[in-house]
């Protein structure tokens, strides 16, 4: 991604890589070696225990997306994560972190109707942007940005048909920036990423 939007001419595929990206793409292939290392532990829902699902959202200028979490009895798994590049043509941050938002909100169609069993008590939808919140917890959309304003709108409209159709509990919830999981999706993950934050558990 790096690359291409700092592509220089024509056929910058066939240019010498400059130092900084090579050394990129060597702490990068590095840590995929290590990806055969990676495990998760086996975790499955019970039906019968309520259950408390997390969204985590957050965007920086390269990437944007969620990363979810279902606790039950105090016990936390990874239940999801998904990650987009951020689009060529820049857009600003607040516009990122509300279009994490809205895929998280659109990946919770997919989490009720797979784990249609699961007895969900709490679900959050949480981010560290203090002014996505207030957007979308408005009344009234604030922001003169057209994409923004169709995104909160879309936001709007998912919200109500998730609690209609469902008949789950649905809040916006903030998180700080350094309680975010969400977080190590835009910029680089461990593998504490696995379990929800101890402030959830």
């Amino acid at each position: 991604s790096k690359l291409w939007k700092n592509k220089k001419s024509e056929n910058h595929w066939d240019e010498p890589v400059g130092e900084e990206d090579l050394s990129t793409w060597h702490s990068l292939s590095k840590e995929l070696n290590k990806l055969d290392e990676l495990e998760f532990p086996r975790f499955t829902l019970s039906e019968d225990k309520p259950t408390t699902l997390i969204l985590y959202c957050d965007a920086s200028k390269s990437a944007f997306g969620y990363v979810g979490y279902a606790v039950q009895e105090g016990t936390s798994c990874n239940l999801l994560a998904k990650t987009k590049v951020a689009p060529v043509k820049n857009k600003t941050l607040p516009t990122l972190e509300l279009m994490a938002v809205s895929l998280a909100y659109k990946a919770l169609f997919n989490i009720f109707k797979t784990y249609k069993n699961v007895r969900f008590s709490n679900v959050f939808v949480a981010s560290d942007a203090q002014i996505i919140i207030s957007w979308l917890l408005s009344d009234t959309v604030k922001t003169k940005n057209l994409f923004a304003r169709n995104r909160i709108k879309d936001v709007h409209r998912m919200h109500k048909e998730l609690i209609e159709e469902f008949k789950v509990p649905i809040q916006i919830k903030y998180v700080a920036t350094h309680e975010n999981p969400g977080d190590l999706i835009t910029r680089g993950l461990s593998r504490g990423f696995q379990k929800a934050p101890q402030l959830l558990d």
